[in-house]
């Protein structure tokens, strides 16, 4: 069984929005935070602590600014930090995802961009959801504000009556433990004179197996971390002179100056051979603790979204880079306020 919550234009044919969400699970339709538009927000609680707000969106290929700055009141309600996913067919055929950008004089689809831009969303489907005899065009798009959550995206053959593909994906979240058993031992009641006993007469081959390790070093090893920093010390060769890679520990840093969309597409080609040397050496990166940080002071920098591998990366508004937390806009602010908090 399902809770449905839907919300459609009655003088027009078409269009409509649609939630269906599971009867066992916790939701709650946020008609406060639903604006003039064909918009269905609904919260979600799979737990107490972990709510995240599904908003379900239709835009008519007839509508203008006004429209979209109806949706825009809706998503700055709500505080950043609140997980968000917001779905539907959004009508702009022409926008270019992987630079958050529309060709030609039409300003709606850039204002769109613009839109999402401030509201720190990315846009995670790349897939071609409605095909025509002419072109194959991304209507139907999917927005977060947690990329990291979004996971299995796929277009399928719909079985309803429609010309747009089904577009299906998962979202990570978290679900209440078992309660874990601990033991603790009391060392002082403990038989060592036994033990010595029963390990002067064990050979110590039997604590090894030579399968044990194949490859690598040992973790916890005092040779370890001098092998590692080896092992990666020529990673920034892979890249071009015109971008930076810092290395410190096993953390990496690779940054360049924007001027334009052009370099966004450079920088995007720096972290494609950062990927083909971890593949190549087999030392993958940890993409879900990789973040993209925008540093400007700018009223209306380029931004755009990087992918690594088939993960988009997740922007952040502050990263901490050798225990000082610098904010996107080069402030120290942040870190003054979390040494207070401290």
């Amino acid at each position: 069984m399902f809770i449905v919550a839907t919300r459609t234009e009655e003088d027009r044919r078409g269009g409509g929005v649609l939630i269906a969400i599971r009867d066992n699970m916790s939701s709650l339709r946020r008609r406060d935070i639903e604006t003039n538009c064909e918009l269905v927000v609904a919260e979600v609680n799979p737990t107490k602590a972990n709510k995240f707000l599904l908003y379900g969106f239709y835009r008519p290929p007839s509508t203008n600014s006004e429209y979209l700055l109806e949706l825009k009141q809706s998503l700055s309600h709500e505080e950043l930090n609140t997980p968000l996913f917001l779905c539907g067919d959004f009508n702009f055929p022409d926008i270019h995802w992987n630079f958050e950008a529309a060709p030609g004089l039409d300003n709606l689809p850039n204002m769109f961009c613009d839109i999402v831009s401030v509201t720190f969303l990315t846009q995670m489907n790349h897939s071609t959801t409605r095909i025509t005899d002419n072109a194959e065009n991304i209507l139907d798009l999917v927005f977060t504000n947690q990329p990291e959550r979004v996971c299995e995206m796929e277009t399928f053959d719909c079985q309803f009556a429609t010309d747009h593909l089904e577009l299906a994906f998962l979202i990570k979240t978290k679900v209440k433990r078992e309660r874990l058993v601990r033991y603790s031992y009391d060392f002082k009641k403990a038989n060592f004179d036994a033990l010595r006993q029963a390990l002067s007469v064990t050979s110590l081959d039997l604590g090894f197996d030579e399968s044990d390790v194949d490859q690598g070093v040992p973790q916890g090893s005092l040779l370890g971390p001098a092998l590692f920093v080896l092992f990666i010390n020529d990673m920034p060769s892979a890249l071009s002179h015109s971008s930076t890679l810092a290395l410190f520990a096993d953390d990496a840093k690779c940054f360049r100056t924007i001027r334009s969309y052009a370099d966004c597409a450079l920088l995007q080609d720096e972290i494609d051979k950062l990927v083909d040397w971890s593949n190549n050496w087999k030392l993958a990166f940890n993409v879900d603790k990789c973040s993209l940080c925008t540093v400007t002071r700018k009223r209306s920098p380029i931004i755009c979204n990087y992918r690594m591998g088939e993960k988009a990366l997740s922007r952040v508004r502050a990263q901490r880079d050798l225990g000082v937390l610098m904010s996107d806009t080069a402030s120290f602010n942040d870190h003054i306020q979390a040494q207070m908090r401290d």
